[in-house]
C-alpha cells in the first residue's frame, strides 16, 4: 500500500504550514550568533571580530515623511543589528534578495540616508530636551561634536541567476555629455552583494560555524551528484546545528527532511542521513505516482468502452469509492483523456488510497 494519493506541497506530513523561504532565513539570521557569523564571514573573511554579545537587535521599520505635509511611509529592512565595539557603533542592515535589483545602488543609498535621518532626529530630540545648543548649533539642532553611527547595507542574494546589476551609482549614470572636470564632483555610492549561488565554494567555506556548509548546500541543492559529493566530503554535515538543518529543510521546501531526521543529542542533526532517507522516500513516491497514473489510464480506457464504475473497480482491483471519484473527473474530459491533468485535478479530492 502506498501513502495518500494527493498531498499539498505547502504542508509537511504532520500538517504544519511551511513558512516562506525568505521568512525561514530571516528568522535564522535574526539570531545574534548567526548574524555575527554572517557579518564575520562576509566582511572579515571568517575572522571572529564581531561577537553575538556585541549585537543589539533594532526595529526593522523606519518611518519617513516624503515631504512637509506629505504622506508618512514605512520602509522595512529585513534584519537590522547594532554593533558596539571599541566605541565604534555600526548599524548593519541585511537586505535579503531573491531577485536582481537593477536599482540596488539607489536603494542602498536611500536606506542608508533614511537610517542617518533617524539618528539625526534622535540627536535633535536630545538637544531640545537638554537645551544645550547655542548659535549655529541651535539653528541646526546638531552640535559640532555630535557624530552619527556608520551604516552598512548588505544585499544577501539567493537567486539562481547571476547578479549582474550595477555595482555602484556611477554605473547607472549617463557620462557621455559630462565634462571630465565635472566628474570628480559627482559622488559615487557602492553596493555590497553576496551572490551565494555564484560564489566559489572556497569563499563560502570562509563563513564560520555551520554557515559556510549551509551556503554550500543551498548553492548545490539542485545538482544531486554535486550535493552527494559535498555531503560525503565534509563531515560537518553529519553534525549540523538543528536550527541550521531546519532552515535548510524549510528554504529548500523539503519538509520530509524534518520528518525523517530526529533531533540529536545537543541539538545536532545529520544532514547526510536525512537526505539519504528523503531520496529513498522520493524514489518510492515516484514509483507510487507512476502506479497511480497507470490506474487512471486504465480507468480512462475502460470508461471509454462504456464500463460501469463497479465493473472497473472489480477489474482493476481498487476500492469502488476511488474509482467513482476518478470516473467523475474522467467524464468531464471525454472523449479526450489527459491522464496527467486528471491526476492533478484529483489532488486532495480522493480520501482513500490506491493499493
Amino acid at each position: 500500500m502506498v501513502g495518500p494519493l494527493f498531498q499539498s506541497k505547502n504542508h509537511d506530513p504532520a500538517g504544519r504550514r511551511i513558512m516562506g523561504k525568505e521568512n525561514s532565513l530571516l528568522l535564522f539570521y535574526e539570531k545574534r550568533e548567526h548574524f555575527a557569523d554572517l557579518v564575520n564571514g562576509w566582511i572579515f573573511g571568517g575572522e571572529s571580530v564581531i561577537s553575538p554579545q556585541s549585537l543589539e537587535k533594532m526595529d526593522r521599520r523606519t518611518v519617513q515623511r516624503e515631504s512637509r505635509g506629505g504622506e508618512v511611509t514605512n520602509r522595512y529592512k529585513d534584519i537590522v543589528q547594532r554593533v558596539d565595539a571599541a566605541a565604534i557603533r555600526v548599524v548593519i542592515g541585511t537586505e535579503l534578495q531573491s531577485y536582481i535589483d537593477y536599482l540596488a545602488p539607489i536603494r542602498s543609498m536611500d536606506y542608508d540616508l533614511v537610517a542617518y535621518r533617524e539618528q539625526i532626529k534622535e540627536i535633535r530630540e536630545e538637544h531640545k530636551e537638554k537645551k544645550d545648543l547655542k548659535r549655529d548649533e541651535f539653528l541646526t539642532d546638531f552640535g559640532k561634536n555630535d557624530k552619527l553611527t556608520p551604516v552598512i547595507t548588505l544585499f544577501l542574494y539567493m537567486g539562481d541567476r547571476k547578479w549582474d546589476a550595477a555595482e555602484d551609482l556611477h554605473a547607472l549614470l549617463k557620462w557621455d555629455r559630462i565634462p571630465a572636470k565635472m566628474r570628480p564632483f559627482i559622488e559615487n555610492y557602492r553596493t555590497h552583494v553576496l551572490d551565494v549561488y555564484h560564489t566559489t565554494d572556497r569563499r563560502l567555506l570562509e563563513f564560520p560555524g555551520d554557515m559556510g556548509y549551509m551556503f554550500l548546500y543551498l548553492k548545490h541543492q539542485k545538482d544531486k551528484n554535486a550535493l552527494k559529493a559535498i555531503l560525503e566530503k565534509y563531515s560537518a554535515f553529519r553534525d549540523l546545528a538543528w536550527d541550521v538543518y531546519e532552515t535548510l529543510a524549510e528554504y529548500t521546501d523539503t519538509p520530509e527532511l524534518l520528518r525523517l531526521q530526529k533531533e540529536k543529542g545537543g541539538g545536532k542533526a545529520n544532514m547526510c542521513e536525512g537526505l539519504r532517507e528523503w531520496l529513498a522516500d522520493t524514489r518510492d513516491e515516484g514509483k507510487a505516482i507512476g502506479y497511480q497514473l497507470k490506474v487512471i489510464s486504465m480507468v480512462c480506457r475502460k470508461y471509454e468502452k462504456g464500463k460501469s464504475a463497479e465493473l472497473i473497480a472489480e477489474e482493476v482491483e481498487e476500492p469502488l469509492e476511488t474509482i467513482q471519484k476518478i470516473c467523475g473527473i474522467v467524464s468531464k474530459y471525454a472523449p479526450t483523456y489527459d491522464v496527467d491533468r486528471i491526476y492533478e485535478e484529483l489532488q486532495g479530492n480522493v480520501p482513500c488510497v490506491i493499493q
